[in-house]
């Protein structure tokens, strides 16, 4: 059977062999290296290529403010590398940009959540006050510090 509507992507395992439902048509069991288009299609998903290399081990988060910038925060204990576009961010001493923070391991990293509005990243972890890191466009420089909340 030819299938080439895939707008409900990966379905459920309790929806296997589910025939009376409309959306079993209209996914697949697994999907592997293609990604869904919106109307229901799916394209090859693009391939990888290696930028850098990393400090050490770490957690990478993206932080994409538009399409012509887009940043990955690298965290490893006490710092943040910026990346720009696929390149090390650095600064006019050719150091390599950094955010200083207060995350002493990595097992810490792995707990901190993370939500973007625009310009604005927060990342909480339990152990830690909310970071808030803005992306100011003007100074093309980033702001952290602890987030400020306004009652």
């Amino acid at each position: 059977m030819l299938i080439t509507n895939f707008s409900s992507g990966e379905l459920s395992e309790t929806l296997s062999g589910r025939v009376d439902l409309p959306i079993y048509f209209q996914g697949c069991k697994k999907l592997i290296n293609f990604d869904v288009i919106p109307t229901g299609g799916i394209k090859r998903r693009v391939g990888t290529e290696r930028v850098g290399k990393l400090a050490e081990e770490c957690r990478l988060i993206p932080f994409i403010l538009d399409k012509d910038n887009s940043f990955i925060l690298e965290f490893i204990p006490k710092k943040i590398y910026v990346w720009k576009n696929g390149e090390k961010l650095i600064d006019i001493l050719g150091e390599q940009v950094f955010i200083e923070t207060e995350y002493e391991s990595l097992a810490q990293i792995k707990e901190i959540q993370y939500a973007q509005n625009y310009d604005t990243m927060i990342f909480v972890q339990k152990d830690f006050k909310p970071l808030q890191i803005v992306y100011n466009f003007s100074t093309k420089q980033f702001d952290y510090g602890p987030m400020e909340f306004d009652y």
